[in-house]
């Protein structure tokens, strides 16, 4: 187990792509399980976990902002500061993270891998994540 509490995994990646990682955040209270891809143009202060904007709903307290995209627009959000990393591929792990309302795909951005050393295989399509 690395550091800050988030066990060493194994990634995989096909197509040039690392395939998604199976999350399971506690958000305000709620249990939330996603498959999340890494994202590392998912930058910025609160670039830690984006998740299905459905989730908003459950969160009282959250914080109304906007995010820049890639293209440079600039479009509205919701984010909690206090989101939690309970699981990581069915390992547990206690880390603490943004987490960002937003419909599209789940990501988990550059606050998270700042923690990180993510080492990739070319040749055996394998990788490892170690925090």
């Amino acid at each position: 187990m690395g550091g800050c509490g988030v066990p060493e995994v194994e990634v995989l990646f096909e197509n040039h792509s690392l395939t998604p990682l199976s999350l399971e955040l506690n958000v305000s209270g709620f249990t939330v399980k996603v498959k999340a891809y890494v994202d590392t143009g998912f930058m910025g202060e609160i670039s830690g976990v984006k998740i299905s904007s459905e989730y908003a709903r459950y969160v009282k307290h959250k914080v109304i902002s906007t995010i820049n995209l890639a293209d440079g627009s600039e479009v509205p959000i919701y984010y909690t500061p206090n989101g939690r990393l309970t699981k990581l591929e069915g390992k547990a792990c206690d880390l603490e993270l943004p987490v960002v309302f937003m419909d599209g795909p789940s990501l988990l951005g550059c606050r998270f891998l700042k923690r990180c050393k993510l080492c990739l295989d070319g040749w055996k399509s394998v990788g490892s994540l170690v925090v």
